[in-house]
């Protein structure tokens, strides 16, 4: 099976780059770059043979791209038996790390993967990252795969700079692991592991594997006066402030072609394409900020195309989903 190539480059101090102005670093942003293995996957395929390993790592991998999804989180590539995903929110993505163990161990004991029992390991990274053509550059990226090396089967590893950005409920679930250098700057690198079994941080029960998940039929989109409705006829719509988008919001803040809705596996899917972002906000009033990343909506709630509510009352979408 094709596994990551090992990063050779000569360590490059992205952090110390970025604060003297290196143009090449200018669009880079906090993110928390997550990466997911299959561990032992190289056993699989001699024991099991390539058509059943590689059945295995794919319902795996939908397991993992299901936990990424319904915490906010983008998926930037796979690579082999390996998941890549950026959050915006540290948080969104420590609660996915530590999900993703729970998810994966139910699935096992369900016998959603026909090689038997999988274990996967997972290591993540806050700090800054530039965005490129379906991938990431920068330290977070190179700390998250250097973090990932270290880890073992159950584990999810992270870093000291990580839990500095989580709220203290979810640092309690940590302890120290190890003290390495730094791929990425060269300077010493804390790692910590989340004990996800008895943290309190594991949700299962609010990931929806798929064989489990309540299948939705419609997406009922408000606006101006006029509804439109995508399901399984009508898959696709595409929104955006000028005329040859199925939905077009006229507003200030709204991009020409702002961001596409998709209806795929039983769920209705936003992705973000604009240069303001869009908020969704639930029925409760929780807000979730997407910026170049795809989000599942569920229930009722409002899309605002750039800015919030408050500000850009024109660019407002309200959604109902069945």
């Amino acid at each position: 099976m094709p596994r990551r190539a090992e990063n050779s480059a000569p360590a490059l101090d992205y952090t110390a780059a970025m604060e003297s102005g290196d143009e090449t670093l200018s669009d880079a942003q906090p993110l928390l770059v997550l990466y997911a293995d299959i561990s032992g996957s190289t056993r699989l395929f001699e024991e099991h043979g390539d058509t059943a390993a590689r059945d295995a790592c794919a319902a795996c991998i939908e397991v993992l791209t299901d936990v990424i999804e319904s915490h906010g989180g983008r998926l930037v590539k796979t690579i082999g038996d390996e998941v890549m995903a950026v959050f915006h929110d540290p948080s969104a993505g420590v609660r996915a790390g530590t999900d993703m163990q729970g998810a994966v161990r139910r699935a096992s004991e369900e016998g959603r993967f026909v090689t038997g029992e999988l274990r996967i390991k997972v290591g993540m990274h806050y700090g800054a990252a530039l965005e490129e053509v379906d991938d990431y550059l920068g330290e977070a990226p190179i700390t998250a795969q250097q973090v990932i090396k270290l880890a073992k089967a159950d584990q999810v590893l992270t870093t000291a700079q990580t839990l500095e950005a989580l709220p203290a409920m979810l640092r309690g679930g940590a302890r120290f692991q190890d003290r390495v250098t730094s791929d990425a700057s060269g300077a010493p690198l804390e790692v910590h592991e989340l004990i996800w079994e008895i943290s309190g941080l594991t949700q299962m029960a609010d990931v929806a594997l798929p064989s489990q998940r309540v299948t939705q039929t419609l997406l009922e989109l408000c606006y101006g006066g006029k509804t439109l409705r995508c399901d399984a006829d009508n898959p696709e719509v595409s929104i955006g402030r000028v005329e040859g988008n199925d939905l077009v919001v006229p507003s200030d803040l709204t991009s020409r072609h702002h961001a596409q809705i998709e209806y795929r596996r039983g769920r209705f899917y936003i992705a973000d394409n604009s240069a303001n972002g869009t908020l969704v906000v639930a029925e409760d009033g929780t807000p979730t900020p997407l910026r170049r990343e795809d989000f599942a909506l569920r229930g009722r709630g409002k899309l605002c195309m750039g800015g919030n509510p408050e500000s850009n009352p024109q660019g407002i979408i309200e959604f109902r989903c069945e």
